[in-house]
């Protein structure tokens, strides 16, 4: 998914907001290619709220 991000980025796309719905894995791609775009992350899976608390920390605008 990468290559595509980097593609729509540099073909002129910059979102002002990402949504990634199932973000407790990561999508770590988006918030590498769009660092200043506001992150809704959305995880259904309650067991999987850890995993989504550790990567709202490392974000600057989750």
């Amino acid at each position: 998914m990468s290559g595509s991000l980097l593609l729509a980025k540099n073909l002129g796309f910059e979102p002002r907001t990402v949504i990634d719905v199932g973000a407790a894995l990561g999508t770590f791609s988006l918030y590498e290619t769009f660092p200043d775009a506001r992150h809704l992350l959305i995880e259904p899976i309650i067991e999987n709220e850890p995993y989504l608390a550790k990567i709202c920390r490392q974000l600057k605008s989750a």
